[in-house]
């Protein structure tokens, strides 16, 4: 799943909150069972996680959020 958020927090804040949540979920750091896993891949208009940038997952649902974006805008 991809989605887009606006915060007020910077990206080492907002990073802190996710590994909580993460966490909160049942995450165990080295295990390879995950139930939750957010990365920020753009942050302030930014790619900060190129590989998860070029996947084809990730690619598929930026170009959705860009629609949806677009027609809020009209």
């Amino acid at each position: 799943m991809v989605g887009c958020i606006n915060c007020s927090q910077d990206m080492e804040e907002l990073g802190a909150l996710m590994k909580r949540w993460e966490r909160e979920a049942g995450r165990i750091a080295h295990c390879k069972s995950v139930p939750l896993d957010i990365d920020i891949v753009v942050f302030d208009g930014q790619v900060v996680r190129p590989r998860d940038f070029a996947q084809e997952y990730f690619k598929t649902g930026y170009r959705a959020l860009d629609q949806v974006r677009s027609r809020r805008e009209i």
